[in-house]
């Protein structure tokens, strides 16, 4: 089977059935989900302030079950943790054993791959950056309107 057109019915229906029974968090989003909960509902019910979160359980769940593997190395290295822990934790048919190894093989060589973590690099690098410059001009911003209004209460204290 090639990797990325999704899972064989009969491994795809004893992943969500591992996931159903699934004690830890990957298994409550993939249930809140299959049960028409949205990522903000579950962000909620978690007491979380960010979604980040739930998206990238999603995300390890479209690998698990459609085979659809993530392609950033971060995203893979944490779908690669997941793949190892369903390997070691769970038990599982042949077919599903080796559709999660090859699935793991992948994962690993993208999440080690140095093109693709330099573009992450460089992409963090772009927004931190552009993060100081909106900082830097909210700075500003408040700083001169601080100034203004200072400077106008001031001139009305020395035409008083």
């Amino acid at each position: 089977m090639e990797l990325g057109v999704g899972a064989l019915p009969e491994v795809r229906a004893e992943l969500e059935a591992i996931l159903a029974s699934d004690k830890s968090l990957l298994g409550e989003v993939y249930r809140r989900t299959r049960d028409g909960q949205t990522p903000d509902d579950i962000r909620k019910i978690r007491g979380a302030s960010r979604p980040n979160f739930v998206w990238n359980y999603l995300r390890t769940i479209r690998a698990l079950l459609d085979q659809d593997l993530p392609t950033t190395p971060t995203v893979a290295r944490g779908a690669a943790t997941i793949f190892r822990s369903f390997l070691s934790q769970h038990d599982m048919s042949a077919a599903t054993r080796a559709q999660l190894e090859q699935g793991l093989r992948i994962l690993e060589q993208r999440a080690a791959d140095p093109a693709g973590r330099r573009a992450e690099d460089e992409e963090r690098s772009r927004l931190q950056a552009r993060r100081k410059r909106t900082r830097f001009r909210a700075f500003m911003s408040t700083h001169y309107l601080t100034m203004c209004v200072i400077h106008m209460m001031r001139s009305r204290v020395i035409r008083s």
